[in-house]
């Protein structure tokens, strides 16, 4: 049984993928954030949470996961990475992204 089966959706892996994926996720943004130039890594971060929030959903939604059940689920991991990314955006200040466009280099047309 593959985990794109729908029946996939009540097993085990349905109890630990939450809790895998957070862990997961939390991870490689941390990671991100800490590889980052000391002035950006809040931007990194939340672009990290951003982009693991979505592979998430993505994985929720191919796994076919129900929404509504009393458990947690990787929809409920999905939001929770969104809504702690974007508690991380709101900190970031507006000199820290202007810093990285400037340090951008400039493309010829």
């Amino acid at each position: 049984m593959t985990l794109t089966h729908p029946l996939a959706a009540e097993g085990p892996i349905a109890r630990t993928a939450p809790t895998l994926a957070f862990a997961a996720a939390l991870g490689a943004a941390v990671t991100v954030a800490a590889a980052a130039p000391p002035g950006l890594a809040l931007a990194g971060l939340a672009g990290a949470l951003f982009v693991a929030a979505a592979g998430v959903a993505f994985a929720a939604y191919a796994c076919r996961e129900r929404r509504h059940v009393k458990r947690v689920t990787c929809w409920d991991v999905a939001g929770a990475l969104t809504f702690i990314g974007i508690c991380a955006a709101a900190l970031v200040e507006p000199e820290q992204l202007a810093g990285l466009v400037e340090a951008a280099p400039a493309r010829r047309h």
